[in-house]
């Protein structure tokens, strides 16, 4: 699906997705930055979902062989599940926040919560988290040139640690916020022992200082333009002493 000359949505699930791909997968969009094509998320990689996300790329006119680099927004596994099956099909690197890299190469099912969501039911229990290999674990203001396009990584702890969100300039300004801030403002609490809802504060007072024109969230509608007034949304209701409405 073409949302913007450089920028596709190729994958998310019917859960608060668009049915591009397996039920359960995040939104997987993809970066067209001319001699390569960079993923943000990368779906549960369930039966048949990469395949699915690969035969969506090729309608859209683009070529699954350019992808070379996944950007990983958060360790949930409707997040990154598949990594480590598309690393085994393409030659990917992975980026996430460096404090969250053994977790996803050591696929620890109780820092990232996996094993607990699989116990309420969130998860199929037959779902194996295989994690995957991550390549380069970020830090604060990294930036990379992904051919005509520019994209800098942004830690938004809060929803889970090692929350990324990523910037991203090219026919347009592009905020992907993976789980930390949705359409209409709101947000993703969970009782989880990394959920921390100061933390989220800090991250969406960050976020509202940015300069964008489109809010890329993991889930959910997408906003084209008029980003910022989402983020304004949570922002302004953390600056009381309620908290913006959450997703869960």
């Amino acid at each position: 699906m073409k949302l913007a000359p450089d920028l596709y949505l190729v994958g998310g699930g019917i859960m608060n997705g668009f049915g591009l791909s397996k039920a359960m997968d995040s939104h997987i969009y993809a970066l067209d930055g001319g001699n390569q094509i960079v993923l943000i998320d990368c779906g549960m990689g369930t039966e048949g979902s990469i395949d699915m996300i690969i035969k969506n790329m090729q309608n859209d006119g683009l070529d699954p062989n350019k992808v070379n680099q996944i950007f990983i927004t958060h360790y949930h596994i409707d997040h990154c599940g598949g990594l480590a099956a598309w690393q085994e099909r393409f030659s990917i690197k992975a980026y996430i926040d460096e404090s969250v890299v053994n977790a996803i190469h050591q696929s620890d099912t109780k820092a990232t919560g996996f094993r607990l969501a699989q116990q309420d039911g969130v998860y199929p229990m037959d779902y194996v988290f295989k994690g995957g290999r991550i390549d380069v674990g970020l830090k604060v203001s990294d930036k990379f040139k992904i051919g005509r396009l520019n994209l800098e990584f942004i830690p938004t702890p809060g929803h889970c640690n090692g929350h990324s969100s990523y910037l991203v300039t090219g026919a347009g300004k592009y905020l992907f916020t993976g789980d930390c801030v949705f359409a209409g403002g709101k947000i993703a609490l969970l009782n989880t022992e990394d959920c921390d809802i100061a933390k989220y504060r800090e991250t969406i007072l960050l976020l509202d200082t940015l300069d964008f024109d489109a809010l890329l969230p993991g889930h959910g509608a997408i906003a084209l333009s008029g980003g910022k007034e989402h983020v304004r949304i949570a922002a302004d209701a953390f600056r009381t002493l309620s908290l913006p409405r959450s997703m869960t």
